[in-house]
């Protein structure tokens, strides 16, 4: 593994580190800005550390050593919480599209439901179901010994499926609900938020001859 990689994998490594807790501090000292919207951030913060921490040493190491050196223990663990971070990366991501959809588009009927308290209830489950939703990869994760270049045996840690039919469904399963249906949700949110806002830009310039005066004096 050349230099140049391993620069990058530290740079990133620090600056996720670092940028994430620096999120996590202010948005937990700071009490102004527990807002509905900074919770959800919140939860993607300590995700994304979490993402950091199991991914980045535990991917960087292996590579230049050629060998997976920290056990069957941490081969599942490491695996495990990589997968958890991904799903509540996601989930958080959909959460925040569906509150502000929910904010910009209905905000009357948003107010009577979107306190910290509702949102403290859905990051729970949203926790919850990434917990359940990961249960695969502590089960099926195991190191498999490979020969070296050298002569050595190196250890790998790979998912190791009881049937075909079942790594298939699995990754259908992921695909779906890691990448399909939180696409269509985040798409459809941002997509009414856009109209929402045109509608009311559009609304503001046909009630404010001056407003749109300047807009075109300045064109």
């Amino acid at each position: 593994m050349d230099s140049f990689r391993i620069v990058l994998y530290v740079l990133i490594f620090l600056l996720s580190v670092m940028g994430n807790m620096l999120i996590i501090v202010v948005l937990a000292l700071n009490k102004r800005m527990r807002t509905v919207t900074n919770c959800f951030l919140l939860s993607l913060a300590l995700s994304d550390l979490m993402m950091a921490i199991f991914c980045m040493p535990f991917t960087l190491i292996p590579n230049i050593l050629e060998d997976f050196i920290f056990g069957a223990a941490m081969c599942k663990i490491v695996a495990y919480f990589m997968g958890i971070s991904v799903s509540i990366s996601t989930f958080s991501l959909v959460a925040i599209a569906i509150e502000r959809y929910s904010a910009i588009c209905n905000p009357l009927k948003s107010r009577s439901w979107q306190t910290r308290s509702h949102a403290y209830r859905v990051i729970a489950a949203t926790w919850v179901l990434s917990l359940l939703v990961m249960l695969p990869y502590p089960v099926f994760s195991v190191l498999r010994s490979f020969r070296k270049n050298d002569g050595s045996v190196g250890h790998m840690c790979r998912l190791q499926w009881p049937s075909s039919e079942a790594e298939q469904t699995w990754y259908v399963v992921l695909l779906l609900t890691l990448f399909f249906i939180p696409g269509v949700i985040m798409i459809t949110a941002y997509g009414l938020i856009s109209r929402e806002l045109y509608r009311s830009i559009q609304f503001e310039l046909n009630n404010n001859p001056e407003t749109t005066g300047v807009i075109y004096s300045e064109l």
